[in-house]
């Protein structure tokens, strides 16, 4: 039996809205603020880190944010709850604390 392969045909608005949301933190800004994250659980953090670890934090939300209207642009796009489009794309909620 053979099997049908679907092509799945994307509009430009789609696969700008694709390469947006596919853009992911800077890997070193995610390791700092890792650094910081873990200087705070060991209560170590000077007060400059502290200032320093809000920002990124701030930055991290932002840009989590910015992907998650992203995420519903092209889910009422595609005329698919947000939920769905989530799981069809193997997308779950990130952690930061």
């Amino acid at each position: 039996m053979s099997t049908a392969r679907r092509v799945l045909h994307l509009s430009h608005e789609e696969s700008d809205l694709l390469r947006q949301i596919d853009h992911r933190i800077d890997p070193d800004v995610q390791t700092r603020f890792d650094e910081l994250v873990a200087l705070r659980r060991t209560e170590s953090l000077t007060q400059e880190q502290h200032r320093e670890l809000l920002a990124l934090t701030d930055r991290i939300e932002a840009h989590d944010a910015r992907r998650l209207e992203l995420l519903a642009e092209l889910s009422r796009l595609r005329g698919i709850p947000l939920k769905k489009l989530r799981s069809l794309m193997d997308l779950y909620p990130t952690e930061h604390d």
